[in-house]
C-alpha cells in the first residue's frame, strides 16, 4: 500500500484533548489546493526554526565511497542552503529549542543542544533508559518529551528544563506505545499525542493496528483520535488546531457522513515537522527528500 499524509481540521475550537473524539473533521485536499515544493534530496528529520529556515540530516560519501557521515543542513524559506555542519551529529531525534536559535537532539546516552551556526554540541541532560527515538518541546512552555523503546514498548517521558529530572508518564489503561510511532505536544499544553498500537485478533485479521491516541498528563487517560489501521507519527500545529500524521491507505479517497478524507501520495513513514506560525509542514517522500507543503485551509 502507498503511503498518505493527512491534515485534518476540528470545526470547533477544543479546550481539553478528550473534545476531540467527539468532534468531526473536515479534510482536506492539501495536495490539489496547494503546490508542494522539493526542499531537498535526500533530506531527514526535519526540524523547522524561526524566519521561516528548516534544518534537517542529510548524508555525505567520499567518491569513492570509502567513508560516509551524517550532516546537518539549515536552509532559509527559498531553499538555499545557509549552513552545512562540519559536525557528524548522527541520524538521531531532534526538536526545535523554544527561545533559542538551536536544535535540541537525543545522542544516547545524553540530551544536547546543538547550535547550527557555531556548529558545537551542547551536553544539557542525561536521558532516560532505553533507546530514544522521538523528542517535542512544548509550544506553550519549556517542557521537553522523549519517546524511547523499552523492552520493545515505547515509554514517554517528560521533563522541566529547571527540575534537570525526566518523569515517566503513566498511562491509565493497558495501552501499548509505538516505539517508533512518534511524539508531538498538543492539542493543548498539557496533552501528548502518540502511536498505539492495538491487537487485530478480535478483528479476525491478525497483526497491530496503530492509532493516534492524545494522551492527558494530568489523569494518563488516552483517546483514539483516528481509526488506522496504520496511523502514526503526529504533529500538531502550532495553535493546536490542525493534525497531521501519516497514514497507509488502499483508497486515495474516502468519502463519509459529513466527513471526506483526501490524502497526499508522496509521504514516507516519517515524523512531519510545522513550520514555526502553522504556515506549512514539511514531509519527507519516499523517494524524493523533502517537501515543504503551504497549508491554507479555508
Amino acid at each position: 500500500m502507498s503511503t498518505r499524509t493527512r491534515i485534518a481540521i476540528p470545526v470547533s475550537a477544543c479546550v481539553v484533548a478528550l473534545a476531540f473524539c467527539t468532534s468531526f473533521w473536515i479534510y482536506l485536499d492539501v495536495w490539489a489546493r496547494t503546490h508542494p515544493i522539493v526542499l531537498a534530496v535526500p533530506g531527514w528529520t526535519p526540524v523547522a526554526l524561526p524566519h521561516g529556515r528548516v534544518c534537517y540530516i542529510t548524508s555525505e560519501s567520499s567518491g569513492s565511497e570509502i567513508w560516509s557521515r551524517s550532516a546537518t543542513v539549515c536552509i532559509d524559506s527559498s531553499g538555499r542552503q545557509v549552513f552545512r555542519s562540519r559536525l557528524d551529529v548522527g541520524d538521531v531525534p531532534m526538536a526545535r529549542e523554544l527561545g533559542r536559535d538551536a536544535l535540541l537532539v537525543a545522542r544516547q546516552p545524553m540530551l544536547y543542544r546543538y547550535v547550527p551556526l557555531a556548529d558545537e554540541l551542547v551536553p544539557l541532560h542525561p536521558l532516560p533508559p532505553g533507546r530514544c527515538t522521538a523528542l517535542a518541546t512544548n509550544p506553550w512552555d519549556d517542557r521537553i518529551a522523549a519517546l524511547c523503546a523499552d523492552r520493545g514498548k515505547g515509554r514517554v517521558w517528560v521533563m522541566e528544563p529547571s527540575a534537570h529530572d525526566w518523569r515517566a508518564v503513566t498511562l491509565a489503561d493497558a495501552t501499548i506505545v509505538d516505539p517508533d510511532g512518534g511524539l508531538s505536544w498538543g492539542p493543548v499544553s498539557e496533552c501528548l499525542s502518540l502511536t498505539v498500537l492495538e491487537s487485530q485478533r478480535q478483528r479476525g485479521t491478525g497483526g497491530l493496528l496503530r492509532r493516534i491516541a492524545v494522551v492527558d498528563l494530568a489523569s494518563g487517560r488516552t483517546t483514539l483520535t483516528t481509526a488506522g489501521p496504520a496511523d502514526s507519527n503526529p504533529a500538531w500545529s502550532p495553535n493546536g488546531h490542525l493534525l497531521v500524521y501519516v497514514s497507509q491507505r488502499g483508497a486515495e479517497l474516502k468519502s463519509r457522513s459529513q466527513k471526506t478524507e483526501l490524502v497526499l501520495r508522496e509521504a514516507d513513514r516519517a515524523q512531519p515537522a510545522w513550520l514555526v506560525g502553522g504556515s506549512g509542514v514539511i514531509l519527507e517522500g519516499r523517494r524524493s527528500g523533502l517537501w515543504r507543503v503551504p497549508v491554507r485551509p479555508g
